[in-house]
């Protein structure tokens, strides 16, 4: 074969190799000139990557050059794209730094194309941050009145944001002269430009004083950063002591194995309400007898009697400050053939008299 026919072979097998390659050719397009952006303001921006190619196109990963990394956040995204096909990504720009600033910079795609672009330029500056405040105003009525210790009273306090960018607030708290006697809703969080968020203030006296501070600690360029909170602390509310109910007498029959009886302390109450515990306990019960009660707390608790006679007990409840005067129940125990005696009436007139 002369030189020519073979140098006409090499370059077919080339060009034909070339032509059965797989192609991935990476494009990215959008408008990512995010213009003038307040701070405290962000900007959101789509970049939609596209596969030219014939072959998958893998993107592995998407990251920001280093300089950026504190303005920008984007859609984490990894994964395959089709032959033609394509995929968006948002990228946000949020300004920080108020003094002169490059906020431009790359975005970089990292993926295995065979052509085409892999970085997109960002482009972002910031508006004046003279039009960027954050006020803070609260309102409300603190002005809690007279509340007797024991006793508590609510009211809401309002945080407003008066400016036009975000406020955010960091901590919430009292002036220490105070915090024995208030409490409130513990939130920090972000309010937006013209927004506001409640929260409970409340007030529970135990000392002196009782008037004082509450101070919220915020981002804000201007405006009022605590608020008096007014209280008077009344009289010690008045307990009433609880009423305790043991239940009914009872007369119950001795069984061979024991008999098994039940208390009734249901009937026990408390006047404002409280919650009460029981106490139960033997008063006195029949000689030999070694009756023990189930459990001496419980409401309706049970005890087993062996031995023929009598059992008193007693019931004493308490609300949380005060004990009830003891009520006390006798339980009647017998062997069932004891019975009640039978009254005989006698005719006077028949009696006879006898004479010595």
């Amino acid at each position: 074969m002369s030189k020519l026919l073979k140098l006409i072979f090499i370059m077919a097998v080339i060009f034909s190799s070339l032509a059965s390659a797989d192609t991935r050719i990476l494009r990215l397009s959008g408008d990512t000139n995010f213009g003038n952006v307040s701070i405290g303001s962000t900007a959101t921006k789509t970049i939609t990557i596209k596969n030219e190619g014939d072959s998958v196109l893998h993107i592995s990963s998407v990251y920001l050059h280093e300089s950026i990394m504190n303005y920008y956040s984007f859609t984490d995204w990894s994964g395959d794209i089709g032959a033609g096909e394509s995929h968006d990504v948002n990228v946000t720009f949020t300004p920080t730094v108020s003094t002169p600033h490059n906020y431009n910079g790359s975005i970089y795609f990292a993926s295995n194309k065979t052509a085409g672009n892999s970085d997109k330029n960002l482009y972002a500056s910031i508006g004046s941050s003279v039009n960027c405040s954050r006020v803070l105003s609260l309102t409300g009525d603190m002005h809690f009145g007279t509340v007797a210790r024991g006793e508590t009273s609510t009211k809401v306090l309002t945080i407003h944001n008066e400016g036009t960018c975000p406020l955010t607030v960091s901590e919430i708290y009292l002036h220490e002269s105070i915090e024995p006697n208030y409490t409130f809703s513990n939130w920090t969080g972000v309010i937006p430009a013209g927004g506001s968020q409640d929260i409970s203030v409340t007030f529970s006296p135990t000392v002196e004083p009782t008037s004082g501070l509450i101070y919220f600690v915020t981002d804000m360029s201007y405006g009022g950063s605590d608020k008096d909170l007014y209280g008077n602390m009344g009289g010690v509310s008045q307990n009433h002591a609880p009423v305790a109910d043991a239940g009914r007498d009872q007369t119950v029959r001795l069984e061979d194995n024991g008999t098994v009886i039940q208390l009734d302390g249901s009937g026990s109450s408390d006047a404002d309400g409280d919650a009460i515990t029981y106490s139960w306990s033997f008063v006195s019960e029949p000689a030999g007898s070694s009756a023990t009660l189930s459990d001496f707390s419980a409401v309706n608790p049970t005890f087993t009697a062996t031995i023929e006679g009598d059992y008193l007990l007693q019931l004493i409840v308490n609300d949380g400050q005060v004990d009830s005067v003891a009520d006390r129940v006798t339980i009647f125990v017998n062997d069932g053939n004891n019975s009640s005696p039978v009254p005989v009436c006698i005719d006077p007139t028949t009696l006879v008299p006898e004479f010595d």
